[in-house]
């Protein structure tokens, strides 16, 4: 969801910035630039969450496990 998010932000901030362009309004391709910038943020930041979380995490019993698993 927070992907998503993300990423229409990034279309709401290039769309932003292109009509700053074309009505020649500095002011209005700067928010956009801001627009985009923040949302490529929260983008990275949801991708690293969501692979942090994705990562099996090991505790002593599992490593207790494997350590007897892997002996002849």
């Amino acid at each position: 969801m927070r992907r998503l998010a993300s990423l229409l932000a990034v279309v709401l901030g290039v769309t932003v910035f292109v009509l700053g362009g074309a009505d020649d309004s500095p002011g209005l391709q700067g928010i956009g630039a801001v627009i985009v910038a923040g949302a490529a943020v929260l983008l990275v930041r949801a991708v690293r969450r969501d692979r942090h979380r994705s990562k099996p995490q090991q505790g002593a019993i599992g490593a207790a496990v494997l350590n007897n698993l892997s002996k002849p």
